[in-house]
């Protein structure tokens, strides 16, 4: 890995340097040291405990040191590739759910040239049942560009990072103080959460004057803690494992003493965030035809909702098309006017929840006679058994696909 910058340690903290954060920070609500004592001070109690952000920031990063979950990504900090993959995998997705995504990706693609070097669909088929595949589409962009622009060599700089295609503020922040040590904030959603509760802010963070005054607290305080790096992932695990939404866990916090938040008795209620909209609700038919040359599939746009993978085709479950015969009448008329159809098996219907959009699929198996419409060179396939599986597709998708060829086994038995 190449040799860390040498980033200037922030000054000694002084009455002045205070005031300024005071009125940098905002007076609507005032900043306020987080424990409600004199904030003007990095001294020592009676006993020797520091006062202020350098005994905060120390036992914060002890506790981390001591209690930090075990993860593939932490293992490999040296490397900037890996340290990416993970933090993309990990946008608006549990670690959990991601560790076995990660390690079968690095697997596959270990180093930014592996990644570079495959396929499009290689790569989707690799993060299928991770959702959020757009994701996908701009990490392999972002290698790409690396090798194109930067020939391998990674950015340095959280503003470095920046230009990187599909390179957040977030992810630039994190790749830069992980991995180089840059005294800058990675503010996440855990992050805003912790960051409300310390001090006791009652505005929303994730828009407006609260964003931009966690955004200077979240830089200020990796600046403060020495090690900026594990300071940002300190808080992000404090936020996952303690400092949790609904129910925080203050008792196990190990900065508890210096939470404004805790010390209102009802710390849930600062970490205020817009509120979603309930998710919309469409209703589709799928078709999952079986010709006498192959499954009938299309791939979806490269952009929006589970984009570039397959799919059976489909059609809305409008006014007009609640029967299925009324619905693939309509859809055989514009794509399929010489197929005929020679076997129905109706499969149940199931619900597919994402964060914005709930789903009820209807899966049908259709086998036809006659040729659908397949132009070359358009987004459409007559694929066999062996290509059918091999195709990224949707967890959705996947479920279709397994009932259907179950279905075209049944038929030919």
């Amino acid at each position: 890995m190449e040799q860390r910058l040498a980033f200037k340690r922030p000054a000694p903290i002084v009455p002045a340097f205070w005031l300024f954060l005071f009125r940098m920070c905002g007076r609507g609500e005032g900043w306020g040291w987080p424990g409600g004592g004199v904030m003007c001070r990095d001294s020592r109690d009676s006993r020797g405990r520091v006062r202020g952000a350098r005994g905060f920031t120390g036992r914060l990063l002890c506790w981390y040191r001591e209690n930090a979950r075990d993860l593939p990504w932490r293992r490999s900090v040296e490397d900037p590739y890996r340290v990416w993959v993970s933090e993309i995998m990990l946008q608006q997705t549990r670690v959990e759910a991601v560790i076995p995504y990660y390690e079968r990706f690095i697997r596959s693609f270990p180093t930014l040239d592996a990644l570079a070097s495959a396929t499009r669909e290689d790569v989707l088929r690799h993060w299928q049942g991770l959702g959020y595949y757009r994701r996908a589409h701009l990490l392999h962009e972002g290698v790409r560009w690396m090798l194109r622009e930067r020939g391998g060599r990674y950015p340095r700089s959280r503003d470095e990072w920046r230009l990187v295609p599909g390179v957040g503020d977030y992810t630039a922040g994190a790749m830069a103080s992980i991995c180089y040590g840059e005294p800058v904030g990675a503010v996440d959603g855990n992050v805003r959460r912790v960051f409300a509760r310390w001090f006791a802010w009652e505005t929303p963070l994730d828009r407006g004057p609260g964003m931009v005054r966690l955004s200077r607290a979240a830089r200020l305080f990796a600046g403060w803690s020495g090690d900026p790096g594990a300071w940002n992932q300190a808080v992000m695990e404090l936020g996952a494992r303690v400092c949790v939404p609904a129910r925080p866990r203050c008792g196990e916090c190990p900065v508890r003493v210096y939470c404004r938040g805790e010390r209102s008795g009802n710390p849930a209620a600062f970490s205020r965030v817009r509120k979603r909209a309930l998710p919309v609700r469409h209703a589709m038919w799928v078709w999952a035809p079986l010709t006498e040359e192959g499954w009938w599939v299309r791939r979806r746009s490269v952009s929006g909702l589970w984009a570039g993978l397959w799919e059976f085709p489909g059609t809305p479950c409008e006014e007009g098309c609640a029967k299925w015969s009324l619905a693939w009448s309509r859809f055989q008329g514009e794509a399929a006017p010489r197929a005929t159809v020679a076997e129905v098996n109706m499969g149940e219907e199931f619900q597919h929840r994402l964060t914005h959009r709930e789903y009820g699929f209807r899966p049908v198996f259709l086998r036809l006679t006659g040729a659908p419409r397949v132009e070359a060179g358009a987004a459409t396939r007559l694929v066999g058994d062996e290509e059918l599986m091999a195709l990224p597709m949707s967890v959705p998708q996947q479920r279709i696909r397994a009932w259907a060829r179950v279905c075209a086994e049944a038929s030919t038995a």
